[in-house]
């Protein structure tokens, strides 16, 4: 929203406009409840009170600010999954696969792929391989 708006300050000229149009975009499950509550909380008499945009997004970081990035960050981790594999299964998969072809972990026969959309996300550089 704060690049949308800043790029169109011509248009978004106050803060009502750009706190009216934030709350326009927060209408589903937590948002959209947030929304409700805010403005509940800003009218009187009928008549909503808009704060200054630097309050409002304030309170608006707080109120969705991840409180648990770590449980977060380990809950993505978790379902991470490429295809259908997760990334624990893609990982014993690749390591059985490297054994297998009696490649070592610090072999210049290993070289990282430089797409990331690569599966898997290294490539077995056949000419490097030493057989032991």
């Amino acid at each position: 929203m704060l690049l949308y708006t800043s790029l169109n300050t011509h248009i978004f000229n106050t803060n009502e406009l750009k706190i009216g149009f934030t709350l326009s975009f927060l209408n589903e499950k937590e948002a959209a409840q947030w929304h409700e509550s805010w403005v509940q909380r800003n009218n009187a008499a009928g008549a909503i009170t808009y704060l200054i945009w630097a309050v409002f997004e304030a309170e608006l970081s707080a109120a969705f600010q991840l409180i648990d990035l770590v449980g977060d960050a380990m809950n993505k981790l978790e379902t991470l999954r490429q295809g259908g594999k997760t990334a624990e299964e893609l990982n014993t998969e690749w390591d059985l696969l490297v054994r297998q072809a009696a490649i070592g972990a610090d072999s210049a026969a290993i070289r990282p792929s430089k797409s990331p959309m690569a599966t898997p996300f290294f490539f077995v550089n056949k000419k490097g391989m030493s057989k032991k």
